[in-house]
């Protein structure tokens, strides 16, 4: 005996346009509709400060033959970094302030990594070209006319709209309501 459950729910809140006007009628006021997009930008901006779920993470893979490789487009924090082969060499972590004080210069098979502007430099440089993996937490996309939607609005609308009137009675200095939104969307970050 097969049990099918639909665990799809339809979003209240499918698009950009909707949330705008959600957010509009829940302020009871059409005076902050060309300031919604801002409130939405940060909101946004906390998720990703504060939020780490499984849609969030990716992996980029490409060949590396310098020292510096740039960071992914979408790239928030890393998660894991690997030279592929049989096996895969993960690489260690390290502070920048270690390169000196652990690595002469030289070029190599390298063992370690640290994050710098824009980027990870290998330590040591490689010697020849190498295949890397990278599995890091990426940004969430933001919402726009061309990208009405994305996998957070389409799962947890919910959070997009208490995160958005946050930022709305915060702009309006409404400490009460403010607190209020604050909650709710630390409960639906913290779930």
């Amino acid at each position: 005996m097969a049990i099918s459950l639909n665990v799809s729910v339809p979003g209240a809140i499918p698009d950009l346009d909707t949330l705008k006007s959600t957010v509009s009628s829940y302020l009871d006021r059409d005076d902050l509709d060309d300031k919604l997009p801002q409130f939405i930008l940060l909101a946004e901006s906390m998720f990703n400060r504060e939020l780490r779920c499984p849609d969030m993470e990716k992996t980029a893979t490409g060949a590396v033959t310098s020292e510096d490789t740039p960071f992914p487009v979408d790239y928030l924090a890393m998660r894991a970094i690997y030279e592929e082969g049989s096996p895969d060499r993960p690489l260690k972590g390290i502070a920048p302030s270690a390169i000196r004080d652990n690595f002469d210069g030289s070029v190599g098979t390298p063992v370690a990594y640290t994050l710098v502007s824009g980027g990870i430099r290998l330590i040591p440089p490689p010697a020849s070209s190498i295949l890397l993996t990278m599995d890091y937490w990426a940004r969430i996309d933001g919402l726009s006319t061309a990208s009405p939607s994305n996998w957070l609005l389409e799962k947890h609308p919910d959070a997009y709209l208490y995160a958005t009137l946050f930022q709305a009675e915060a702009y309006l200095d409404n400490s009460t309501r403010a607190g209020q939104w604050s909650q709710l969307t630390a409960a639906c970050v913290d779930r």
